[in-house]
């Protein structure tokens, strides 16, 4: 129980963050956000990983760290951004519902990896697509540019999610967190060197939603 009430928590969490992502983005572009934020976040976990080490992990790994927090970080880079650029292009309350898809991919995605599927698995899945049915797609039958990356973004979750239910079990999850967010965080702020001007003014223009979603 307490562990489900932890990922109650996290998603409450979470949930909120959709309405700072947007409010984010009023002064700041989208990479230099997820940039800024990712690294905050990489680094407000190092005291916990210097204070509160890590026990032995129950599987031993065939690869080094290293390898497990680049392949994570890739794929959590692919889902973060992909959703804060959606973000510019759809509602917050579109993108929240839309990502959450990723919890009823995961299951399919485990299919390929010898996972059960269970009936109450496939009955969420059917009630999810009629869902993302009636909130995204218009009298036309086209889906918005912002809900189409969402879905994306969705697919890299639950990509991550499958890999995170691997490498969890091998390696410390709150080094291979702030690993991954630190991978996050500078592919993001490459992306806003090329393609956005930031200034200093800007990111204090953000500064609370940047706390927010990064710490």
């Amino acid at each position: 129980m307490k562990y489900r009430l932890l990922l109650l928590l996290a998603a409450l969490i979470w949930g909120f963050a959709f309405v700072a992502q947007v409010i984010g983005m009023d002064s700041i572009g989208p990479y230099a956000f997820n940039g800024i934020r990712f690294l905050l976040g990489s680094l407000s976990l190092l005291p916990i990983i210097y204070y509160y080490p890590s026990g032995r992990n129950p599987k031993e790994a065939s690869f080094s760290i290293w390898v497990a927090i680049l392949m994570a970080g890739i794929l959590l880079c692919g889902g973060a951004t992909l959703q804060q650029v959606a973000l510019q292009y759809t509602t917050a309350s579109k993108t929240s519902f839309l990502t959450a898809t990723y919890l009823l991919m995961v299951p399919v995605i485990g299919l390929f990896f010898g996972q059960v599927l269970r009936l109450n698995h496939i009955f969420g899945v059917i009630l999810a697509m009629a869902g993302v049915y009636f909130i995204s797609i218009t009298e036309t039958l086209d889906i918005g540019y912002g809900d189409f990356l969402v879905l994306l973004c969705a697919v890299c979750y639950a990509a991550h999610i499958i890999l995170l239910n691997y490498l969890t079990q091998r390696f410390p999850p709150v080094t291979l967190s702030s690993g991954q967010f630190m991978v996050v965080g500078i592919c993001n702020l490459i992306l806003a060197f090329f393609f956005e001007t930031v200034s200093i003014s800007s990111i204090l223009s953000s500064w609370w939603p940047i706390l927010y979603t990064g710490i």
